[in-house]
C-alpha cells in the first residue's frame, strides 16, 4: 500500500467517526428514555465504568469541569452556597463559645 492510500484511509476513517458521533447525537436526543436507559444498564453490569474512564481521560475531564465551572449559573450557585455554610459556621461558633463560657 502506498503511502498516501494509508493517509486517505486515516482522513475517511475520522470523517466516519464524526459522522457516527453526529448520528448518535441526534439519536440521543430523540431518545432520551431509552439513553437513560442504556446508560444506567451499562452502570448496572460494570460499575466501576465511570472511574475508570475518568482516569484514562483527565484532559477531557478537566475540560469538562473548566466548562462547568465557568458559568453564571455555577457561581450564583457557590455564592449562596457559601453564603448559607458561613451562616452555618458562625452560628456553631456561637454555640461553641456559648457552651464553653457556661462551662466556666
Amino acid at each position: 500500500m502506498f503511502p498516501w492510500e494509508i493517509e486517505s484511509r486515516v482522513e475517511s476513517k475520522q470523517r466516519d467517526n464524526e459522522a457516527n458521533r453526529s448520528k448518535q447525537a441526534v439519536w440521543a436526543a430523540r431518545h432520551p428514555e431509552e439513553r437513560k436507559a442504556k446508560d444506567r444498564r451499562r452502570r448496572e453490569n460494570d460499575p466501576e465504568y465511570l472511574q475508570r474512564w475518568r482516569s484514562e481521560n483527565p484532559e477531557r475531564v478537566k475540560e469538562h469541569l473548566k466548562k462547568q465551572y465557568s458559568t453564571d449559573e455555577h457561581r450564583i450557585y457557590m455564592r449562596e452556597y457559601m453564603r448559607k455554610y458561613r451562616e452555618r459556621k458562625k452560628k456553631e461558633a456561637e454555640e461553641a463559645a456559648k457552651i464553653a463560657k457556661n462551662e466556666e
